[in-house]
């Protein structure tokens, strides 16, 4: 009898391979998907990120912008002036005319130094001053001349040193004359002591 039931279970095994029966498959499995690891250079989550052809959409926010390059010389506050010294006896005079005094027995020394003609950011402007009880002159940034008389407006010069004005203009007294010099040294050699420094002048 058992030497029966185990040819029956042996013969059924047999059969159901050769007519296909259903063989046992894992039970499926439930939850969340799982997730495929991203390839090298994508997210890891939608789909694959690809460039697009076309420009991205311009951004609704200012965006920070270099300067434009500057080309050429140094920016200054515009033209220049020409500034001559011009000597009578002990009194020297500033000018914007070589010859101007020289009717009145002024003899021109050349030029001293050059100033913008125009008012800019930095600049400060320099005027003829004159002492009416001596007669001597001076050069000053005080409109008013220090309480002495102005004579003229000579033009602007910048109040720091700057590439466009790398010239300090000097003015020294001796006790009796004021000389105006961008070469200190004229005023030590010449028994003058520097009284300060007006401003900055321009060598074009």
């Amino acid at each position: 009898m058992k030497i029966f039931l185990s040819f029956i279970c042996f013969s059924s095994i047999i059969l159901g391979g050769q007519l296909g029966f259903a063989q046992y498959d894992p039970p499926p499995q439930y939850g969340p998907p799982q997730l495929v690891p991203p390839q090298h250079g994508q997210p890891s989550y939608g789909p694959p990120q690809y460039p697009s052809p076309y420009p991205p959409p311009p951004s609704p926010y200012p965006q920070p912008q270099d300067p434009p390059p500057q080309y050429g010389p140094p920016q200054s506050s515009g033209p220049t002036v020409t500034i001559y010294r011009l000597v009578k006896g002990w009194d020297h005079m500033l000018s914007q005319d070589a010859y101007e005094g020289t009717r009145y027995g002024y003899r021109p020394e050349g030029i001293a130094f050059k100033l913008f003609a125009y008012a800019g950011p930095d600049t400060i402007p320099l005027f003829r001053c004159l002492i009416p009880s001596s007669g001597g002159h001076f050069a000053s940034s005080d409109e008013y001349c220090e309480g002495q008389q102005q004579e003229r407006f000579l033009g602007f010069m910048e109040y720091q040193q700057s590439p466009s004005a790398p010239l300090a203009i000097y003015r020294c007294y001796n006790g009796r004359d004021h000389l105006i010099t961008t070469n200190v040294r004229e005023c030590y050699n010449n028994r003058y002591s520097v009284e300060q420094i007006l401003g900055y002048g321009s060598r074009r």
